[in-house]
């Protein structure tokens, strides 16, 4: 890009052809150092030097645009500058000139004055940028106070008939802009508004942008004066004109709701217009208008129910549907109070809007029952008399047997009502309630029952402190005081849980209010047990503390005893360490010698033995004080080694002395007993002491050994954890069983074998000691085992519960491949401990009703959000059971009116995989309002969906759910 020319720049005079860039290299630096008002200078003076070289025009001019709003010094000559290049005929050129105006008139428009007339011929120009930016300088322009507004409206008004939409648009925002400035006259704005009311039907771009307009007049002008121009009354107006017009008069009455005798009729006719969204509109309008001025709107409304005609009143009614659901606390009272209005056709609507409001806001009808129900015990007659009419009709809306059976016994309860006429309504009202449920009797002897089964339910949450203190009594008496301590804190902790869970389920169920006195004691009963959980807790950890410090004294006696008797043993090693060396040296005809020194190491190896299983009684007895073992224990297990160490050295020393002296006529048939006896001896000691220290440590670690059967039950996984469970078990049983035979088998062998034998007395005593131990380590294998299986089986039918109540024993049974005996007796135990809230009746398992939830495994929540025509649909699927749930699927069914966001990436259909027990996922969806005209609903339908899974039992199973979305 170069130019042959002789350009003067900066003084100097070039005569070469030139590099735009490196050309303007010093007008660059100027700009750079900030002095703009110098470098416009030479900007606009290239620009008029270089007439035949366009690539210095068009940068000189890009530049001048890119600084004009830098410096306000120049604007009085750059301005008609930037006009005369807007007259030449290079577009480019005309382009960036306006461009350059319209950066100016954003923020000195009083330097554009003089462009409002040669404005005319851009505002007419062929191109539609230029006429747009012409529009935006005229309003900037016109926000003036000295401007010519009538000369600029009228360019502006003139703008609305121009042929790009895009012009009008810019027109539309200037005159709103304007308008919210103050700067456009009321007489103009009236003028041309009925102009503007017509371009509602010129197209969606064109319709937004007016809509904004109208609603912003009508928050200026008095409704005196834009309801009637808004509310005209022309059949050729279009679908979209009168939309909007809809829209319009919903938004000014939302801010001011007035004149309501003249919008509510005029809204009212559109309810039976033939356009589905116009009758959505118009019930959107209404709406507005209601929530605007309630006191004054609903009595109006209620009264056009009966003048409208039938194909009005379902608009109608679905206005009172969103307005209560919208606004219940105004709204109800109002609908409540037309209940009793002497026509019928109002009855009946308002009895159509509130079955459908029980669907949107069932606890503010339910809350509004109660109050009613509370005037049944007014001294005024009438006013019992009123609220019985009420009810009367209002029990209709109610679905669920326990309101309808509530509502028949307070029917019953009036009766005997000292008056009349309240005692002859209550009879009618009972029974037309009996006509719509014959089963009705029933259904209040079930309500009843209900009731009753509550009661006990919070007479056995009041007998908890008595099961807290009991249990753990049990456990100290047993002596196992760490357990206790652990045991306490899990119970207390699940008691209080349990409290908690019942207070909060009483207090959000329906039942709260239909049995007032008995939810009154029920808050006194439950800061009375909790004050008394707590009390047994801390009297339990006194107890606790007490004993612990008890059996530590005494396990410190034994452990002194012990040492001292440790102390002995280490000089009997050292005096048999000194006569084991001097063995060798004994002549091989000396058996007397020999037997000496056998009788010296039997002994020696008799304390040891009875020193390591009295040292082995007392760990396994006072297994809870571990860490006062491990000194004393590390001490003795180094004395031992050596000891057995000098065993062994003596052993073998004596089979080689049997060896040399076997055929000498010397050495007897005693001595030959003697050592096979204490052959024999040595392998039972060997097998007990083996045995014993194999059986602490199965104990030591049955925790961590069978921390995979814990995952399964916090997995949800019960099958499998009994099954690993029982396996566990039976290998530590078996292993005991084999340990067991071969130590009877020795012990006999010796009794058989030398049964006058001096020292075969103490074998029996050894054994005994080692019984004592095995039967501590089976005691607490086995108490672990029951309380384990205790665990699964009280989640694992708690879990079916949920579905199934009551449960046969036979049922239970087969499923947890137990005998009926033995599930009865764990179950007894369960109940007593209360592992689980249940009674058995006969051949039964009943859950209590209140913590039994039948048939809903997933908890289902729902949220949606309105942004403009998009919805974003989210579901919250919970698994409230306590078992793994498979197989999890989700069918989203959408009505007509809502559609895909992105039909080819959007699934309807979505796997969620396996659930853990209390595990919840979120799922969404993105979706949008369908554009065609006839699919459109103020009510959008339902919203089905279907949830597939396999249940604990292994079954398949669908569930269906509907959800109902208002949008207005």
């Amino acid at each position: 890009m170069g130019a042959e020319k002789k350009i003067f720049v900066e003084g100097l005079l070039i005569e070469s052809e030139i590099d735009v860039l490196e050309f303007f290299a010093p007008i660059d630096l100027l700009i750079a150092k900030r002095e703009f008002a110098e470098a416009q200078t030479h900007l606009i003076k290239l620009i008029w030097d270089h007439p035949e070289n366009p690539d210095i025009r068009y940068t000189a001019i890009e530049k001048v645009r890119s600084i004009v709003d830098k410096s306000t010094e120049t604007l009085e000559w750059i301005v008609p500058e930037l006009l005369r290049i807007a007259e030449l005929p290079d577009e480019f050129l005309q382009y960036h000139a306006l461009k350059a105006l319209e950066t100016i008139s954003d923020f000195r428009p009083n330097f554009l004055l003089r462009f409002v007339d040669p404005s005319v011929q851009f505002t007419l120009s062929d191109d539609e940028d230029e006429r747009q930016i012409a529009m935006n300088i005229l309003g900037n322009i016109l926000k003036l106070s000295l401007a010519p507004r009538d000369d600029i409206c009228a360019i502006l008004f003139r703008a609305l008939d121009d042929s790009s939409w895009k012009v009008k648009i810019r027109a539309l925002s200037k005159l709103k802009e304007i308008l919210q400035a103050g700067g456009l006259l009321e007489s103009r704005l009236i003028e041309i508004l009925p102009k503007i009311v017509n371009m509602l039907g010129e197209g969606e771009e064109v319709h937004n942008e007016v809509l904004g307009l109208l609603v912003l007049a009508g928050h200026i002008l008095p409704n005196q004066v834009i309801l009637p121009i808004l509310l005209r009354e022309r059949p050729g107006d279009s679908i979209d004109i009168q939309n909007g017009i809809l829209y319009v008069i919903g938004e000014i009455a939302r801010q001011n709701p007035t004149r309501l005798n003249i919008i509510i009729p005029q809204i009212v006719k559109f309810f039976a217009h033939p356009d589905e969204l116009i009758q959505t509109q118009a019930t959107q309008a209404a709406v507005k208008v209601a929530l605007g001025d309630p006191t004054h709107t609903i009595p109006v409304l209620l009264e056009k129910i009966v003048e409208i005609g039938s194909e009005c009143q379902k608009g109608l009614e679905e206005v009172l549907i969103v307005l209560g659901a919208e606004n219940p606390e105004i709204i109800l009272p109002y609908l409540l109070i037309a209940l009793e209005d002497p026509n019928a056709t109002i009855r009946t609507s308002i009895f159509n809007v509130l079955r459908e409001l029980y669907h949107e806001v069932p606890h503010k009808i339910e809350g509004r029952l109660y109050d009613l129900i509370l005037n049944f015990e007014e001294d005024n007659w009438r006013n019992r008399l009123q609220a019985l009419t009420i009810v009367s009709t209002l029990a209709g809306v109610f679905t669920k047997p326990d309101y309808i059976s509530f509502i028949a016994l307070k029917f019953k309860e009036l009766f005997a009502d000292e008056d009349v006429d309240v005692s002859e309504e209550a009879q009618n009202a009972f029974r037309r309630l009996k006509k719509t449920h014959p089963n009705i009797e029933e259904l209040i002897a079930n309500f009843q029952k209900k009731q009753h089964e509550l009661e006990i339910e919070i007479q056995e949450l009041r007998t908890l402190p008595k099961i807290l203190r009991l249990q753990i009594n049990k456990l100290i008496d047993a002596g196992a005081l760490d357990q206790a301590r652990i045991v306490l804190e899990q119970d207390f902790k699940r008691f209080n849980d349990r409290l908690h869970q019942f207070d909060l389920q009483f207090q959000q169920s329906h039942q709260k209010a239909l049995l007032v006195m008995l939810f009154e004691d029920w808050l006194d009963l439950r800061d009375q047990i909790m004050s008394e959980m707590s009390d047994v807790k801390a009297y339990l950890n006194d107890i606790i503390t007490g004993r612990r410090m008890e059996r530590q004294d005494e396990l410190q006696k034994i452990l002194r005893h012990l040492d001292k008797r440790k102390t002995i043993l280490e000089s009997q090693f050292e005096y048999l360490r000194i006569q084991l060396a001097n063995l060798p040296k004994t002549s091989a005809g000396d058996s007397q010698q020999v037997t000496v020194n056998i009788d010296a190491f039997i002994n020696l190896r008799s304390k040891i033995f009875e020193f390591e299983t009295d040292l082995n009684k007392a760990y396994v007895i006072y297994l809870d004080f571990k860490p006062l073992f491990n000194h004393f224990s590390k001490s003795w297990q180094d004395l031992k080694k050596n000891i057995l160490k000098l065993l062994e050295q003596q052993n073998e020393t004596v089979k080689q002395y049997y060896r040399q002296t076997r055929d000498s006529p010397a050495c007897g048939a005693n001595f030959r007993e003697n050592y096979t006896f204490e052959v024999l001896m040595q392998q039972l000691l060997e097998l007990v002491s083996e045995s014993i220290r194999i059986y602490l440590d199965s104990v030591e670690n049955i925790f961590a050994d069978f921390q995979p059967i814990y995952n399964l039950i916090e997995c949800g996984d019960f099958g499998k954890a009994r099954e690993l469970l029982k396996f566990h078990v039976l290998e530590r049983f078996r292993d005991i069983d084999q340990r067991n035979v071969q130590i009877i088998k020795l012990t006999e062998d010796l009794e058989m074998l030398f049964p006058e034998f001096d020292r075969s007395k103490n074998i029996r005593v050894y054994v005994e000691n080692w019984q004592l131990i095995r039967d501590e380590v089976l005691k607490r294998i086995k108490s672990f085992e029951q309380e384990t299986l205790e665990k699964i089986l009280a989640k694992e039918i708690s879990g079916m519960l949920q579905m199934v109540n009551p449960l046969k024993f036979s049922q239970i049974a087969q499923y947890v491949q137990l005998s009926e005996p033995e599930l009865r007796d764990i179950l007894m135990r369960i109940l007593d401990k209360k592992l689980i809230f249940a009674r058995m009746e006969g051949g039964f398992l009943r859950g209590h009703d209140r913590s039994n939830r039948p048939e809903k495994i997933f908890s289902i929540q729902k949220e949606y959000e309105m942004l403009g025509n998009r919805l974003k649909f989210i579901l919250r699927v919970t698994n409230r059971s306590n078992f793994v749930i498979r197989d999890v699927s989700i069918l989203l069914k959408l009505p007509c009116i809502l559609e895909a966001e992105n039909p080819k990436t959007s699934q309807n259909y979505l796997n969620l995989g396996e659930y853990e027990p209390n595990a919840t996922k979120k799922v969404e969806w993105e979706l949008r309002i369908s554009t065609d005209p006839m699919k459109r609903r103020m009510k959008l339908g339902k919203v089905t969906l279907m949830l597939n899974f396999t249940d604990f039992q292994n079954h398949p199973q669908t569930k269906f759910k509907e959800f109902d979305l208002i949008i207005y």
